[in-house]
C-alpha cells in the first residue's frame, strides 16, 4: 500500500512527548478551510515550516505522519477531476436552493459540511489546495512558482500548500506523529 507523507504544524508548548503520544490534533479554529477535522500538510515539509513561521509566529513544532493512499476514500479536490465535478455540482445545487444573499456567504468549508450530510459522501478525508496562499518567493521557502511564458502572469506552483483534512483520527490509517522539528525534540536527530 502506498503511503502519503504528511506534516502537522503546531504551536510549540514544549510538549513533544504529548504530541507523539496524542497527536495528530484536531483543528478547532472557527474558520477551518475544509470543515471540522485533523489538518495536515501534504508532502512538502517546507510548507509546514512556512505555516509555523507565519501562523505560529516562529514558535512551532512539526510532526511527521503518514496515511494510506486509498484514492476512493478521500475527496481529492487537487488531483481527481471527478471529485472536482462532484464539488462543483454541489455548489450549483446549493446556489439553486439558497437565496442569493445567503449564497454570497458560502465558503469551501460550508460546502463540504453540506456534502457530509448527504448519503453520497463516504469519504474519510478531504484533500485540497488553495490558490495564492504562499507569496511567490518566501525567503525561507524558496522559489515555489515558475511562469509558463516569460513576461506573462500564468504560473505553475511546484510546492503547493495542499492540506488533508481527516474526518477522524483513524481515517486512512493515519499514523501518530513523530516530532521532527525543532531538532532538539527529534530523538533521531544526530547533533
Amino acid at each position: 500500500m502506498e503511503q502519503i507523507t504528511l506534516y502537522q504544524t503546531l504551536r510549540n508548548l514544549s510538549n513533544p512527548r504529548e504530541i507523539e503520544d496524542d497527536g495528530p490534533f484536531p483543528c478547532d479554529w472557527p474558520n477551518t478551510w475544509l470543515g471540522t477535522g485533523y489538518y495536515l500538510w501534504d508532502t512538502f515539509e517546507e510548507v509546514a515550516h512556512w505555516w509555523g513561521r507565519v501562523h505560529c509566529r516562529g514558535n512551532y513544532i512539526i510532526g511527521i505522519a503518514s496515511c494510506d493512499d486509498i484514492k476512493d476514500k478521500y475527496l481529492d479536490l487537487v488531483g481527481n477531476t471527478k471529485h472536482m465535478v462532484f464539488f462543483s455540482d454541489t455548489v450549483e445545487e446549493i446556489a439553486r436552493v439558497l437565496p442569493r444573499e445567503e449564497f454570497a456567504t458560502m465558503t469551501v468549508a460550508k460546502v463540504i459540511e453540506y456534502m457530509k450530510k448527504t448519503d453520497v459522501f463516504e469519504f474519510e478525508a478531504i484533500r485540497a489546495g488553495g490558490v495564492d496562499i504562499i507569496s511567490p518567493i518566501d525567503s525561507k521557502l524558496g522559489k515555489c512558482r515558475l511562469v509558463f511564458e516569460l513576461a506573462k502572469k500564468p504560473y505553475m506552483e511546484f510546492k503547493p500548500a495542499i492540506q488533508f483534512c481527516f474526518i477522524n483520527k483513524s481515517s486512512l490509517n493515519l499514523s501518530s506523529l513523530k516530532v521532527i522539528y525543532p531538532f532538539e525534540y527529534d530523538t533521531d536527530y544526530i547533533y
